[in-house]
């Protein structure tokens, strides 16, 4: 996992700021450039990052996206994580360029 990871996952549990206050502040002390640079989507982007990144170097991946399902299963959340979960579902590349299977596919999926 990278640094920056850890030191954003860090500052945004220990933080009583707003979030997005939090993550410009820290991004801007590491690039040394002023807090307002950022818009809201650098921060977007940002995390986008930084998730991947921890989810790519966690000890169990598939317990940590179930504990963030379970987590926030909220009304006001539902039609927003419903959305982005199909938008998710859709971009899973289930072949690569060679035309070969990929990420569990086979060819049981062209007959189902």
């Amino acid at each position: 996992m990278r640094l920056f990871t850890m030191k954003l996952i860090k500052a945004v549990k220990q933080s009583e700021d707003s979030d997005i206050w939090t993550i410009t502040k820290l991004v801007s002390e590491e690039c040394d450039c002023p807090q307002s640079r950022y818009s809201l989507d650098d921060v977007v982007h940002i995390l986008h990052k930084t998730v991947v990144d921890y989810l790519s170097s966690c000890d169990d991946p598939v317990s940590e996206i179930r504990e963030y399902f379970y987590l926030y299963n909220d009304n006001l959340v539902k039609q927003e994580e419903i959305h982005r979960l199909i938008v998710f579902l859709r971009t899973i590349a289930v072949k690569n360029h060679k035309g070969q299977w990929i990420n569990g596919f086979n060819e049981l999926y062209e007959e189902i």
